[in-house]
């Protein structure tokens, strides 16, 4: 029998849909064109990878529970196909009915050891002496803050003191990195530093990710920022471009981005 052949679905792309089953054949469709997918489902040949369940958009709490509830169903419809839904723990509010296998904050000595492994052994003992019994050991427990971390402390030395500083000095290097790539019509760090807090100030009432259709970021991109240097003008395109090959934003696949 051959292996179940792997599908990513991207819960927060999951919006105006009329069921999972018509979410799966877009995202089906646009990677493997024409072939059969209710033969596959029938088959038992898929391993659905269904991540982020909290990011999943929806109006109110019970459009909430009736989406949930559609997964819930869509599973059994279609046995013997492999399903993993990964959700953040404190959102897991609706269960699924699914056996659930929780992942722990890592242990001291799993983040000293991670550290040792991706620093010089001078800066992994500097960084482990700065880290111990410090609020922030809490915080890198989680290793995507974790690996936030040790980028920063490896590519510019800086101590972040906090969560928003964590994040503030990785956008920061990560735009950086960009700006020496020299881009067309780059506009600069600072004026890209504060188009995304406008933008974040903008999507922060929507309790979603940084994953919108792309119409919609562009509206919420402004067209000018002040900047040290004065108002700088946007292009919301250009911008949304550059901040896509930061790794700053994400944006829901749509037909423009698969005619590029």
């Amino acid at each position: 029998k051959n292996e179940p052949l792997p599908v990513l679905l991207n819960f927060a792309d999951y919006r105006n849909y009329e069921s999972p089953y018509a979410f799966l054949d877009t995202t089906w469709k646009r990677h493997f064109g024409d072939q059969p997918l209710t033969e596959r489902l029938q088959n038992g040949g898929l391993f659905l990878m269904c991540d982020a369940l909290n990011e999943m958009p929806f109006d109110n709490d019970h459009d909430y529970r009736q989406r949930v509830d559609d997964w819930r169903k869509f599973q059994k419809e279609w046995p013997g196909n492999r399903m993993v839904f990964t959700c953040r723990s404190r959102d897991y509010g609706e269960p699924l009915g699914l056996p659930q296998v929780e992942i722990e904050k890592l242990g001291e000595d799993r983040v000293q050891d991670f550290l040792g492994k991706y620093l010089p052994k001078n800066l992994a003992d500097e960084a482990w002496g700065k880290l111990n019994n410090s609020p922030l050991l809490d915080l890198v427990s989680n290793p995507y803050y974790l690996n936030m971390l040790a980028f920063i402390v490896a590519s510019s030395g800086k101590w972040p003191t906090n969560r928003a500083a964590l994040f503030d000095e990785f956008a920061h290097l990560l735009l950086l990195r960009e700006h020496n790539r020299h881009h067309k019509n780059w506009t600069g760090v600072p004026a890209m530093q504060n188009a995304l807090a406008t933008l974040a100030e903008s999507m922060q009432p929507l309790g979603e990710g940084t994953r919108l259709p792309r119409t919609e970021i562009v509206k919420r991109i402004p067209k000018q920022v002040m900047t040290p240097d004065g108002e700088i003008v946007l292009d919301p395109k250009v911008m949304l471009k550059h901040a896509l090959a930061a790794t700053l934003l994400d944006v829901e696949r749509g037909k423009e981005e698969e005619e590029e």
